[in-house]
């Protein structure tokens, strides 16, 4: 359980209920004359590093805007401020599911989108002044949920601009504000600078299939990102682990609407990153040892089921945090899309290519 709370957070896990392990021991494939490196180098040059590098784009100038609106909290740099943060918190679900290296280091995923956010502690973060972010217990009250909830959670412009100018607390409301978005782009840019100066040589260079190694942590996380959009983006909101009762304030990004949109963004990209874009890729690799499902092959189920998921994603009518009273069997549809795309990502993909999953998860499967 420690583990999963360091992989994802604690918003997410009062809703999981109980924790089993999932460790799928990998079969003694032999291996294929495919070059790893070059898939690696792929996915670095032309996926992980251009979208850090992004996504650090993104946070700065969400960062500017923010400070902006600190500086002077009015509607109109409110509404510059929230276009800012879309913008980044969408870069976010980009990069997501690279929780390698420096950014695993640095829990960035629970740091960054543990959801839902715990108002109650940011309340009583504001009012204290002096609260360590860097502690697990403050991981649901910082990052983009807590960022959303501040320029979200009055509602209307006018109630969130009072917040931060008449209301008793707003000077301290300015204070923590910033000092969630510092602790972001702090985050961020040192992830980033780390995949710049180092860990790119690192991530390409190391080809073994181990524990540990490139292909073993691209795997594992890519899978991770795939099922936090199908438990705590859609299943518990829809009420799969509550006995069919929705859970609507679950959502991410509750308070702005955009759930759909961002959950849409990360498993497309969680689709590229696995076809490795344009380049080298999983796909690849696993049509190199001519992996069969059924009468197809496993590269086709595994695109066929990820499209459909994304398929059922797009066919639900936003916000979700309304679909999952109003169209709950819709919700549910793309969460079954999901859990049939699981199947083939986390049992006959690493089987396949001798990878164990070593994360932790809420569903034994």
């Amino acid at each position: 359980m420690t583990k999963f709370l360091k992989r994802y957070g604690i918003g997410a896990i009062a809703a999981l209920g109980i924790l089993t392990s999932c460790r799928d021991e990998p079969t003694n494939t032999p291996d294929v004359n495919f070059d790893r490196k070059a898939m690696f180098q792929n996915i670095a040059d032309n996926i992980i590093v251009p979208e850090y590098s992004l996504f650090k784009t993104k946070v700065l100038e969400m960062d500017a805007a923010l400070n902006d609106f600190a500086a002077t909290p009015n509607p109109a740099n409110l509404q510059a401020a929230r276009e800012k943060f879309q913008t980044a918190y969408l870069a976010w679900q980009r990069t997501s599911a690279f929780e390698i290296g420096p950014a695993n280091s640095l829990s960035l995923r629970s740091n960054l989108n543990t959801f839902p956010t715990n108002i109650n502690l940011i309340n009583n973060n504001i009012q204290s002044g002096a609260a360590n972010l860097d502690v697990v217990s403050n991981w649901a009250a910082k990052g983009f949920p807590a960022i959303e909830f501040m320029l979200y959670g009055a509602g209307a412009e006018a109630d969130v601009v009072k917040l931060f100018t008449t209301d008793a607390d707003a000077l301290k409301r300015i204070q923590y504000l910033k000092v969630i978005m510092s602790d972001i782009k702090q985050k961020v840019v040192t992830v980033h600078g780390i995949w710049m100066e180092t860990f790119r040589n690192d991530f390409i260079n190391n080809t073994g299939t181990d524990k540990g190694s490139s292909l073993g942590e691209l795997v594992n996380q890519l899978n991770f990102d795939w099922e936090v959009i199908k438990n705590p983006k859609l299943g518990i909101p829809v009420g799969i682990k509550t006995l069919g009762e929705p859970l609507p304030k679950n959502v991410e990004a509750y308070y702005s609407g955009k759930s759909l949109e961002l959950a849409l963004e990360n498993s497309r990209a969680i689709l590229n990153l696995y076809k490795g874009g344009n380049g080298l890729g999983l796909d690849d690799y696993l049509n190199a040892y001519n992996a069969k499902h059924g009468n197809t092959t496993l590269d086709a189920a595994i695109q066929a089921q990820m499209t459909a998921a994304i398929s059922a994603l797009e066919a639900i009518p936003g916000p979700l945090s309304e679909a999952v009273i109003n169209n709950k069997s819709g919700v549910e549809k793309a969460y079954q899309e999901f859990q049939k795309a699981v199947v083939l990502l986390k049992a006959d993909m690493p089987s396949i290519l001798g990878v164990m999953i070593s994360y932790t998860d809420a569903d034994g499967d």
